[in-house]
């Protein structure tokens, strides 16, 4: 179901591939099993936007580079989705606790919660919004200096409304 994606982009190393699954099974952890609260079927989600900058990998920047909404929450933390679809996928950055052991704890960038695909991963257990620097691009590389997560002031991005430059 996913579009190939280029070499070298992502691999199977997310939490989603220890024991196969791939954050749908209704055993991800996520509050409602799919990430709403299950008292009126609405994401509960109150988060400020975020930037994300390039990387130093051009294919992995052309694909997580952007502004992303709270879209919903997982493992306690909010899940980000990239306001537009990279190569046909959704991205998210999403929180792991350690259920699956300490090397998949933290946060990560995936086309889905809890899948194998993976762009990059940050091992922080205690940021509670993806951290500003010091992630791994890719996500088994070193620390990619030039990366950078921001946030951003709530009106500057209407929901619906791509960011224009300079804002």
């Amino acid at each position: 179901p996913f579009e190939a994606a280029p070499p070298g982009t992502w691999s199977g190393a997310g939490p989603g591939f220890r024991d196969g699954r791939d954050g749908r099974d209704g055993r991800d952890g996520r509050d409602g099993r799919d990430g709403r609260d299950g008292r009126d079927g609405q994401p509960q989600v109150s988060a400020p936007p975020l930037t994300v900058s390039r990387c130093q990998n051009d294919t992995i920047s052309d694909i997580i580079a952007g502004v992303y909404i709270p879209a919903s929450m997982n493992h306690g933390k909010v899940v980000y989705k990239k306001q537009e679809r990279s190569r046909g996928l959704d991205v998210l950055i999403y929180y792991w606790d350690d259920r699956d052991g300490p090397e998949l704890c933290g946060w990560w960038f995936g086309p889905n919660v809890g899948g194998d695909q993976v762009w990059a991963y940050h091992p922080s257990r205690t940021a509670s919004t993806p951290p500003a620097s010091e992630w791994n691009v890719p996500h088994d590389g070193p620390i990619d200096n030039s990366f950078s997560v921001s946030m951003r002031a709530a009106s500057s991005v209407p929901s619906g409304e791509k960011a224009s430059p300079g804002h």
